[in-house]
């Protein structure tokens, strides 16, 4: 109880008078006396198996601000067939998606799972055949699966795809989702892109669901530049009393970006670096320059072709 006391006092996220409202009952009682005294005795303790059943990739480190929005896109999920999370690059389209994916897998929503295709770590879109290789490879098929061994094997399942990056733009993919939907009638598809499908036009007997995802609100910008930090950020580099402080502090600090592809590029500029000067480097003002000029600092834009 007194350790966890502590953790709460120490956690970055966590004003450390809320460990004075946790209290151990009786006070000073006997704490090692049984509470319930029927309960048979256990001879062995079976492990449960994991929450998530299906192979996805792990949830980034210091995932913060998106849950609004993660829920927003899980109730569309629910009641469409084709949802899109759009938006620029680094805007954390791919970690969304991935923690999207694991909240639906552990509560098994989906009778089969969910099948994630990505392209690793290159940035390139995905095309049709990729997208094939990847659903051929998450559903366990030989690798050079045709597409039609794919729709076959899809068919029968009730399932929510996940593809991060598809080419929008290429008519491949968009024929390749557009049957998928229409041959598979039991799977959904959840996916990542700079714009949405229906820029180019709508597909054919589905409604695709677009959310546009915006820069982060300026707490969770402050508490993933402290997480993502390579060290322990001293509350005293900004002449602050305390982590709490600390995290007011940078929430109101005019050149904290709130990107979080570009935070996490600046925060490995801590490791060489006190914060202040981190916040008033080059990068960093580079980086907050960025989302001026694209006029996304949190209104609700249109995402054109050429963004």
């Amino acid at each position: 109880f007194e350790i966890a006391c502590e953790a709460v006092k120490a956690s970055p996220n966590m004003n450390p008078s809320e460990a004075d409202k946790f209290l151990l009952l009786p006070e000073d009682g006997r704490h090692d006396q049984r509470i319930f005294n029927n309960l048979p005795h256990l001879a062995d303790w079976k492990r449960p198996p994991p929450l998530s059943l299906d192979e996805l990739p792990a949830i980034p480190e210091g995932f913060v601000g998106r849950h609004v929005m993660m829920y927003q896109c899980v109730t569309e999920i629910l009641h469409h067939r084709l949802v899109a999370i759009c938006g620029p690059s680094g805007y954390g389209k791919t970690a969304a998606t991935i923690a999207i994916a694991h909240y639906l897998s552990e509560r098994r929503v989906f009778r089969n799972g969910v099948l994630f295709v990505c392209n690793g770590h290159h940035n390139e879109p995905l095309s049709a055949a990729d997208i094939v290789q990847g659903l051929a490879c998450a559903m366990k098929l030989p690798a050079d699966a045709s597409e039609r061994h794919v729709f076959d094997a899809l068919h029968r399942r009730q399932s929510l795809v996940v593809i991060d990056s598809p080419d929008v733009q290429a008519w491949a993919v968009r024929t390749l989702l557009a049957n998928l939907l229409g041959h598979a009638g039991d799977i959904k598809i959840l996916f990542t892109a700079e714009q949405s499908l229906s820029e180019n036009g709508p597909l054919f007997g589905v409604a695709e669901k677009v959310h546009e995802i915006k820069p982060l609100d300026r707490r969770s910008a402050a508490r993933l530049l402290l997480r993502r930090s390579p060290r322990r950020v001293r509350p005293g580099e900004l002449g602050c009393k305390s982590r709490e402080a600390l995290l007011d502090f940078l929430t109101n600090h005019a050149s904290l970006c709130r990107i979080p592809g570009r935070i996490v590029e600046v925060a490995l500029m801590l490791r060489s670096q006190d914060l202040r000067a981190v916040l008033n480097s080059r990068e960093n003002r580079m980086s907050l320059e960025s989302v001026r000029k694209t006029g996304l600092s949190g209104r609700n834009t249109k995402f054109r072709k050429n963004i």
